[in-house]
């Protein structure tokens, strides 16, 4: 699978468990596209823990900022 498509599947399912949150899901999108050359590097970055940890971080930041 390249690596792409698996950055589509990260978004796509950070878009799933956080419907409704239009601004999340940009904010998603552009860090994990930004992202790019370094997943390119290093592919299994996307099937550990490490994107999943950084959505969880950045949720709690857009969150905290919001209140």
């Amino acid at each position: 699978m390249r690596v792409d498509a698996k950055v589509e599947g990260v978004c796509e399912g950070v878009i799933g468990r956080n419907p409704g949150e239009p601004e999340f899901h940009q904010a998603v999108r552009e860090v994990v596209g930004s992202l790019g050359p370094a997943l390119y590097k290093h592919p299994d970055y996307l099937g550990g823990a490490y994107i999943a940890g950084f959505v969880k971080i950045a949720r709690a930041v857009i969150v905290q900022g919001l209140a």
